[in-house]
């Protein structure tokens, strides 16, 4: 059963009083996380990048809210470090998504392998011995292949978002950081490395999110000279 209308409505009050810093007087709170996008050309990216955003927030000012201590706080800062994890990396793939045509990014998505040719008949084959083991020796070709990016670790996402301008290189090791810390939040990934959530990690995620948004804004929409 909920808390008094009176008693839910005061702390509704205080999480939406500061939830969206800088909003303008009358300007509803999702109006101005959709603004921080507005330079995003695809409208449900842009909506669902200013939800995470909001539902980031919303988390902040509720953990403020209560005023809880320690251990209690947690969950609020892993749903934060996921959020803003989250959104980072969304708009560092949509930006590789655009450029796909320049040298570093078509570089990344470039995966080479090998590929098994028949080169003896049935009954040949071929074999070497190392360290008193026999191994098989196969012919095989190279050949290329255009990788998804989800199928490439963040870390040379992120370096190639770094090469096209994208994302600026004095960022690199705090992104790393809260892509790793939202991995370890799994919990046998936060099991194997007794993983805590960091709550000065979040509070920078969204600090520096500002400035991001800004780069990433010149980025999408350069003005012109």
């Amino acid at each position: 059963m909920p808390l008094p209308k009176a008693l839910r409505q005061q702390v509704v009050d205080y999480i939406l009083r500061d939830i969206a810093p800088g909003k303008a007087p009358g300007q509803k709170p999702m109006e101005w996380f959709l603004d921080r996008f507005a330079f995003v050309d695809n409208t449900t990216l842009q909506k669902h990048l200013a939800e995470a955003f909001y539902q980031a927030r919303l988390n902040e000012k509720t953990r403020e809210a209560l005023g809880l201590k320690k251990d209690f706080n947690n969950v609020f800062v892993k749903t934060q470090i996921v959020l803003y994890a989250s959104i980072y990396e969304a708009l560092i793939d949509h930006a590789l998504e655009k450029s796909k045509t320049d040298a570093a990014v078509a570089a990344l998505l470039k995966q080479e392998f090998f590929s098994l040719v028949p080169a003896l008949s049935g009954a040949s084959e071929l074999t070497f011995k190392e360290a008193g083991t026999t191994h098989k020796v196969v012919s095989c070709k190279k050949k290329t292949r255009t990788q998804h990016l989800k199928e490439i670790q963040f870390k040379d996402r992120l370096a190639a978002a770094i090469l096209i301008g994208f994302v600026e290189a004095a960022n690199q090791q705090e992104l790393e950081a809260l892509y790793t810390s939202r991995n370890k939040i799994h919990i046998l990934a936060a099991a194997a490395d007794d993983f805590k959530p960091d709550g000065q990690q979040s509070s920078k995620a969204f600090q520096n999110l500002f400035a991001f948004l800004e780069h990433a804004k010149a980025f999408f929409q350069p003005t012109n000279p």
